[in-house]
């Protein structure tokens, strides 16, 4: 075997140095200590997302659907925590409408806009 391709092993100094370069202010998915976990088990925002539920009537707002239903966060908690709990943050999906415009789904993605206009949402 090639010297160039054997695994090499990182001695214990050496991996303690890499993960300390990766921590807190260092590490580029760091938010100022705040954990979309903790903010996903707070009481606002399981209040804003019946709310939003209670707005939509329980429908996707795109389909129409009424059965597995999740709440979509139109600017993302893990990269927006601070709008998580916001009421114009939030639209009602079914599972499968989820699925296509968190992928970007060109057949989708205009009545997604429809939808964000019609709830007052701006970028």
């Amino acid at each position: 075997m090639d010297d160039d391709l054997k695994p090499r092993s990182i001695s214990k100094v050496g991996r303690e140095k890499m993960s300390e370069a990766k921590k807190k202010e260092n590490n580029p998915n760091w938010k100022n200590g705040i954990s979309s976990n903790c903010i996903r088990k707070s009481v606002a925002y399981k209040e804003n997302n019946e709310n939003a539920l209670k707005r939509d009537k329980k429908q996707c707002r795109i389909c129409g659907k009424e059965s597995k239903l999740n709440v979509h966060h139109i600017k993302p908690v893990n990269r927006y925590p601070e709008l998580a709990c916001v009421f114009n943050n939030v639209i009602t999906l079914c599972r499968d409408c989820h699925r296509r415009v968190e992928k970007k789904d060109k057949t989708i993605m205009s009545k997604y806009n429809e939808v964000l206009k019609a709830i007052g949402f701006t970028w």
